[in-house]
């Protein structure tokens, strides 16, 4: 029974979502050479949903097939930006442990982050040690499709 005045808590016409990982490298690490280099990396989000993010994780080594590294030894700062926006989502580059966690223990983001579709997800990391970082970054959350269906 409907209640007058109050909405209803499952709408009638609501948008199609679906589990989904953006891996900022695909299947191979993102080499980052010694002393302050910077690489950028885009995901395009595509035009059919919007994403939301939801956890983020990485895989640091510090040789192409070496063990996993500790992710707090490695020096590694990150910087998020967003086209749709134009802006940067920090004030400066953080820790790479202040914004992804393991796969055994996701960085939970404490606010979903909406990336609207057709927009481009920049991601700076500079590595700020003496040897060289191999690096893999997955984003999971869920796309929201923009076409709506009946439930």
């Amino acid at each position: 029974m409907q209640i007058p005045g109050v909405e209803s808590a499952v709408p009638r016409r609501e948008r199609a979502k679906e589990l989904f990982v953006y891996v900022s490298s695909g299947t191979n690490l993102i080499p980052i050479s010694a002393s302050a280099s910077n690489i950028e990396n885009n995901i395009t989000i595509g035009s059919e949903a919007h994403f939301i993010m939801a956890r983020t994780m990485a895989d640091a080594r510090s040789s192409a097939v070496g063990a996993f590294s500790d992710q707090n030894q490695i020096a590694v700062t990150v910087q998020w930006r967003n086209s749709a926006s134009q802006r940067n989502y920090q004030n400066e580059a953080t820790a790479l442990p202040n914004l992804y966690g393991s796969g055994q223990r996701p960085h939970v983001l404490t606010m979903m982050l909406l990336l609207r579709a057709s927009s481009v997800f920049t991601i700076t990391v500079t590595n700020l040690s003496a040897s060289d970082i191999y690096l893999r970054l997955a984003h999971e959350g869920y796309k929201e499709y923009l076409s709506e269906y009946v439930s």
